[in-house]
């Protein structure tokens, strides 16, 4: 025992000696395998923590904090919760007290489900203590649970009054800082909000629950509803839901003029998207025919919510024409060139298990080839949506075997074929096609 005493105090020490001269110090970490002692790692910025692992992923608590916390690694078949932190004075004082009280001095716990279990959870479930903050490349979502009550907890009052200050500041990091830090300890995750406001959790409906109804209006063509069984949303309704931050704002700043309405008829409620310049990112909520909130939307980029809601109509406009001209998916099968240039080709085939192969050269020279090769399917009459692009560049050599150089992975865009019998390729990756059209060949 002793000798794990002056272990711990010695970790101190070094931790003390690192943080004043962590200006050379890059990265620092101490492991031991002491059953408790955890690692104490100092980062470049001064920061210095222990760092909790589970399942190979890094949760850091300050070294200021972490004796005053409890942190837990729960190890159960599912792997959902990862991470669950509480104060260690309001469980002992909870104790102390004989409180039945589960959950005293919880302050979050970080969870991981799978992408199925993340639908169900935007289409039928409340949200409230739910952050959807991240994601991995197996699909797998990452959630920040917090409590929506107090679970401050001390034997007398003069006890609460002389502690709130710790407990508010162990609040104020668990809310403002842990979603940070814990991307920033595990690179390999992708920050991804899922927000829980009325409007994204009726864009959730539509885009994963079977049956929502729903039209997309303007003055221009009135109400479309979507072909049933035939169109995809996805490239509009994810643009709208994901890393989009809604901000209720006072409805009086609703601005007059047009906007594009979205339509839920069986719940009596629609959004408006309004489109006069500098508003683009508002949206008004009505039930029935009350007026109950305002957003203003903010993207990760330069998006407007209502150049995304016209963009939605015009696709919709497009498969209503184009499918009662006849038009069906297979119209884009076959072989299409570069409309200008001729250096880019597109190949559109059917697999044995009726899925559409979809191949993309590019020549930037003599030598090198670009190639976008993908599985694609039915997105509207006119239109494949795909995923999965791989894209590669090839160079050819004289004297040697042609090397293959991988771009990316898991590429995600549109083919769709125009009313002029043109094909348009979106590329959401790489942007490779912008404003480039496609002529059919063969």
């Amino acid at each position: 025992m002793k000798k794990k005493q002056v272990f711990l105090l010695a970790l101190m020490m070094l931790a003390l000696f690192m943080l004043c001269g962590c200006g050379a110090i890059q990265e620092t970490s101490i492991s031991s395998s002491g059953d408790s002692v955890t690692d104490l790692a100092l980062r470049p910025d001064g920061e210095a923590g222990h760092l909790y692992e589970n399942d190979g992923l890094k949760l850091m608590i300050p070294l200021e904090y972490d004796e005053l916390l409890i942190t837990e690694t729960p190890q159960d078949d599912r792997g959902a919760r990862l991470f669950s932190v509480s104060e260690k004075a309001s469980v002992e004082a909870a104790k102390a007290t004989g409180m039945d009280y589960e959950g005293a001095g919880w302050l979050f716990s970080i969870e991981r489900i799978d992408e199925a279990t993340l639908r169900d959870l935007l289409c039928n479930t409340d949200l409230s203590g739910t952050e959807v903050f991240a994601r991995d490349d197996l699909g797998r979502y990452y959630l920040y649970r917090h409590p929506t009550d107090v679970r401050y907890v001390r034997g007398n009052n003069d006890a609460m009054a002389a502690d709130q200050g710790t407990w508010n500041a162990l609040n104020e990091w668990a809310w403002n800082n842990v979603r940070e830090t814990f991307l920033r300890e595990n690179p390999e995750l992708i920050a991804d909000t899922r927000g829980s406001t009325s409007l994204e959790l009726s864009l959730a409906r539509i885009a994963y629950k079977s049956g929502t109804c729903y039209s997309v209006s303007t003055t221009e063509y009135g109400p479309i509803e979507p072909a049933a069984d035939t169109f995809d949303a996805a490239p509009w309704l994810e643009r709208l839901m994901t890393n989009v931050h809604y901000e209720l704002i006072d409805l009086s700043q609703a601005p007059d003029g047009e906007y594009v309405v979205l339509s839920l008829p069986d719940e009596e409620l629609r959004f408006d998207f309004f489109l006069a310049e500098g508003k683009e990112n508002l949206i008004r909520e009505v039930h029935g025919e009350e007026e109950i909130a305002l957003y203003q939307a903010s993207f990760a980029d330069d998006s407007r919510a209502s150049a995304v809601m016209l963009g939605w109509y015009d696709a919709l406009v497009a498969d209503h024409d184009m499918s009662e001209l006849g038009y069906t998916p297979d119209s884009l099968l076959g072989n299409w060139g570069e409309k200008i240039a001729g250096r880019g080709t597109i190949a559109i085939s059917k697999n044995a298990e009726g899925q559409y192969e979809v191949q993309v050269n590019w020549a930037s020279s003599p030598s090198e080839m670009n190639v976008w090769t993908m599985t694609a399917h039915p997105a509207a009459s006119n239109m494949l949506r795909y995923e999965n692009c791989r894209y590669i560049i090839l160079t050819l050599s004289e004297d040697g075997p042609e090397t293959e150089k991988l771009q990316y992975e898991n590429g995600t865009g549109l083919l769709t074929l125009l009313s002029t019998n043109e094909l348009q390729w979106q590329d959401n990756t790489g942007h490779a096609a912008d404003d480039v059209l496609f002529v059919f060949e063969d």
